[in-house]
């Protein structure tokens, strides 16, 4: 399993959410749906669309044309960071952006200076708490 970038689920969740693709910097590419490990390239997926990459000329065109759901973008721990707010505004007050480790787990909240949570999420890798944090914000409509 792949810890360093969103998974091909979630990469299509951040798509069904309305997130630009253009901002991943990975992308999925697997001709097998049977296939246990997809390869993963680090390239964007508008980089994989163009077909920038010739080392994968072969591949990216296989995918294109006869498995277009072959090629998911995924996004690193930096590519889903930059899509957070730094900050949020709710009723007057300004909650600020952290992100820290909890024992084994990751956590990113949204705080004010008084330490309260505004959102909270805790997950077992960066890129996963990263991922439901930019999920939760979007389906309760905080900013899209």
């Amino acid at each position: 399993m792949v810890k360093d970038c969103t998974s091909i689920d979630q990469g299509r969740e951040l798509i069904e959410l309305g997130i630009d693709p253009s901002t991943a910097d990975k992308c999925w590419i697997s001709i097998d749906a049977d296939e246990a490990e997809p390869a993963i390239y680090p390239m964007s997926w508008e980089q994989a669309k163009e077909n920038c990459m010739s080392a994968d000329k072969f591949l990216t065109d296989t995918a294109r044309e006869y498995c277009p759901k072959a090629m998911t973008p995924g996004w690193s721990l930096t590519a889903l960071l930059e899509q957070l707010p730094s900050d949020i505004e709710n009723n007057g007050k300004v909650y600020s952006f952290r992100m820290i480790k909890v024992g084994e787990e990751y956590q990113i909240a949204y705080t004010d200076s008084d330490s309260h949570d505004l959102y909270s999420i805790l997950e077992d890798t960066p890129v996963n708490t990263a991922f439901r944090m930019l999920c939760l914000l979007y389906e309760i409509k905080q900013y899209s």
